[in-house]
């Protein structure tokens, strides 16, 4: 039998950072009042701005306003969109060449500015001079400069380190459980080492070999006797490896095609169990679907997942990836660990008898 985890942490340790739960919910609480706040001094502003200037003069500023908003929106290329979204945004080449886009699109702004304001002022009554046009023209320009290339490896490394790594996170149940049913293989999505620390621990140590996606000794790694942890989207030790983004997914595939075929032999030839895993993840369901399609078999993988899916979504993921879903009370995770008790106790009782 084959695992694949996606088991969540216990808590951290003590003596160490407050755990990455409490940091999200602490961020979450702030997002809310940074946008109130934001808001209400915009608000404040129009009103100062309003009671400052006669309503001749507001008016031409809230017409150049809406004049300039609206060439905004017209020559928006959606460019951190794209270059969030694209599975090729990260590239140094492509950066360069948004990075190129948008000072091109702001000159074009700049000039349309200088060209056609004039006339359509004079059209409006409104009497703006030429140096405040050209400063208005500014505006454009100066918004070109914005930075497009967000693949700064080395502040993502230390921001993943940060967050996976100082916490110290322990071992959950679930973990233990892992270890206790002790498979040949556990294939996991997890970025941090808390189950691979967990492994070379005790009893354990030395009995485990971990390797990544990159590696090239996979093969001989599930070969040999000693059991093995495989990090299919990489690990916090190697933080430029870690595939999250769609780009870094298309690099993977692209550049380690032979660990995707490992993947497609290690689910034809063996049951899987997918504990805590997603089922949504591009990987895995890419996998599941090449080896349905090209070897079907009456033989399901299985997933213990909470109790939120409708039978016809069952019976589609029955299709389409082969597995079969053994559901437990949404929310009740005590209930999952329960049930993997029961299938620690079965299976340590069966090799007693072997």
């Amino acid at each position: 039998m084959t695992t694949s985890i996606g088991a969540t942490a216990g808590p951290p340790l003590p003596g160490k950072q407050e755990s990455r739960k409490h940091r999200w919910l602490r961020g979450r609480r702030l997002v809310l009042p940074a946008a109130v706040v934001t808001q209400g001094l915009a608000l404040v502003r129009n009103m100062l701005v309003a009671r400052l200037l006669g309503p001749q003069q507001f008016g031409t500023a809230a017409g150049l306003l809406l004049a300039s908003q609206f060439l905004d929106a017209a020559l928006d290329s959606g460019l951190n969109k794209f270059v969030l979204s694209d599975r090729q945004g990260s590239r140094r080449s492509v950066a360069a060449t948004v990075q190129f886009v948008a000072i091109v699109r702001g000159i074009s702004a700049a000039l349309l500015i200088l060209l056609f304001a004039k006339p359509l002022l004079h059209f409006l009554a409104i009497d703006l001079s030429t140096p405040a046009i050209a400063l208005l023209a500014c505006s454009p320009l100066i918004g070109s400069a914005v930075h497009y290339d967000i693949d700064d490896r080395a502040e993502f490394g230390g921001y993943v380190r940060n967050a996976l790594d100082e916490p110290r996170y322990a071992p959950s149940e679930m973990h233990k459980i892992i270890l206790e049913l002790d498979p040949k293989i556990v294939i996991t999505t997890n970025y941090d080492q808390i189950y691979d620390t967990y492994c070379r621990s005790g009893i354990a140590a030395g009995g485990y070999n971990i390797a990544l996606y990159t590696d090239k000794n996979i093969v001989e790694n599930i070969r040999s006797r000693i059991r093995l942890v495989i990090k299919a989207h990489g690990c916090v030790s190697h933080p430029q490896e870690i595939i999250l983004s769609r780009s870094s997914y298309y690099r993977a595939r692209r550049d380690y095609p032979g660990f995707y075929e490992i993947l497609d032999a290690l689910f034809l030839t063996n049951t899987i169990l997918f504990l805590g895993c997603s089922l949504t993840d591009p990987d895995i369901q890419l996998v599941l679907e090449n080896v349905n399609l090209s070897a079907p078999s009456a033989h399901p993988h299985y997933a213990l997942t909470q109790k939120t899916h409708h039978r016809s979504i069952k019976a589609a993921i029955k299709m389409a990836n082969n597995i079969e879903l053994m559901e437990y009370p949404s929310e009740d995770h005590n209930a999952a660990l329960d049930a993997l008790k029961i299938l620690r106790d079965k299976v340590l009782a069966w090799r007693s008898t072997v």
